[in-house]
């Protein structure tokens, strides 16, 4: 799987507590291979958005395109910022909706070398008042998810003004379906995309289009039809499951591996300590504190139990905002610095995600991961 890279906390590099998300980059590079697998020689654009799922959002975009996507898609510009200065080349899409195409933004957009999304004719003239140069843009379409994007049947028009339009040249459409979450309901996923190819094939009578996509993680995962010309799954890249009906499942690996932290004190509670309606119960004898509390997202990743010393030990009360308990009544000669897996492996024992989603009644780990606040450092595997 890789070696840890920079796994140690340096005071000269960071100062944060010693709480640490694992990402392993080799498992995002195999996930871009078998997507590419699925689909084919269409283009392959690797959505990124939220910080790559509160991953990480250049070192998982870097081996995104080196494992062979032909670009990434961001939500917001400053995300396109970060990849230019960290030296990221390639093709960058900026999703519908991410700006108002001011002067500013427009102006960045050019300087960043972004493709924008235009989703109605407001957003294509905002954006063309503003261009100095022809750029090539993506149409985003409403097939059904009834979010941003021009209604199917109504796109022509927008298209057509974006081929009249002397500043913009149409490189994509695109969509995002709408995905059901019973196998008796995937009618309604070909409605949709019976809609979204009607207006392609519009589309094709006027124009050539470079790209078409409609290849969601979830899309790809429950029929052929949604690979077109072009494909942008995201939490698939991840190994993270896809919402909705999967009856196609990609054979992809996690990439996140563990979260972990240290403890900082253990005590002992005496009978003199408790209180009926104190945080500790009667059967704990002995508390363990780890820094990782409410401000981190705790409230959202921590399920009943960490590891310690290769054993479960129970999550004691609610999170504090920067602290949390756990039991270590049962852990052999719990110390400070210890190390605490609140998901993972460790000593032979494992709390997955699963578990924490179980525990927490999540139906999917892409909301736990945009649940790990960038007060977590992120170290990578390579």
């Amino acid at each position: 799987m890789g070696t840890p890279f920079d796994t140690q906390l340096k005071s000269s590099t960071d100062l944060r507590r010693p709480n640490q998300l694992l990402v392993d980059l080799t498992a995002i590079r195999d996930n871009v291979q078998t997507v590419r697998k699925r689909v084919g020689r269409v283009t392959l654009i690797a959505t990124m958005k939220a910080n790559a799922y509160g991953l990480g959002l250049i070192p998982c975009a870097r081996v995104a395109l080196e494992a062979g996507a032909d670009g990434v898609a961001i939500s917001d510009l400053n995300g396109a910022e970060q990849l230019r200065a960290a030296g990221v080349v390639g093709r960058i899409v900026l999703f519908a909706g991410a700006t108002n195409y001011s002067a500013a933004e427009v102006r960045a957009i050019e300087d960043l070398d972004v493709t924008p999304t235009v989703w109605s004719h407001a957003s294509l003239r905002r954006l063309a008042t503003h261009l100095r140069q022809p750029r090539q843009v993506s149409v985003k379409v409403d097939a059904g998810m009834a979010r941003l994007g021009v209604a199917a049947e109504h796109g022509l028009a927008l298209v057509n003004e974006v081929l009249g339009t002397p500043t913009t040249e149409l490189w994509a459409l695109s969509t995002h379906y709408h995905t059901p979450s019973v196998e008796t309901d995937l009618d309604y996923l070909r409605w949709q995309h019976n809609r979204f190819v009607r207006f392609v094939d519009q589309v094709a009578r006027v124009a050539t289009v470079p790209v078409v996509m409609a290849g969601s993680s979830s899309s790809l995962q429950m029929t052929d039809e949604a690979t077109l010309t072009g494909v942008d799954p995201g939490s698939a890249l991840f190994g993270m499951r896809a919402p909705g009906v999967i009856t196609r499942p990609l054979s992809t690996r996690p990439a996140m591996v563990s979260l972990t932290t240290r403890l900082v004190e253990v005590s002992t509670i005496e009978a003199a300590a408790r209180h009926r309606l104190g945080p500790v119960g009667p059967t704990v004898l002995r508390v363990g504190v780890i820094p990782i509390g409410s401000a981190d997202g705790a409230s959202n990743f921590l399920g009943n139990h960490v590891l310690i010393g290769g054993r479960r030990a129970a999550v004691v009360g609610d999170p504090t905002i920067e602290y949390t308990r756990v039991d270590c009544t049962h852990i052999p000669d719990p110390k400070p610095g210890d190390l605490v897996t609140i998901f993972g492996e460790q000593d032979g024992a494992r709390l997955s995600v699963e578990d924490i989603l179980a525990d927490l009644s999540q139906p999917a780990d892409t909301l736990l991961s945009l649940s790990i606040n960038d007060t977590v450092a992120r170290r990578y595997l390579h």
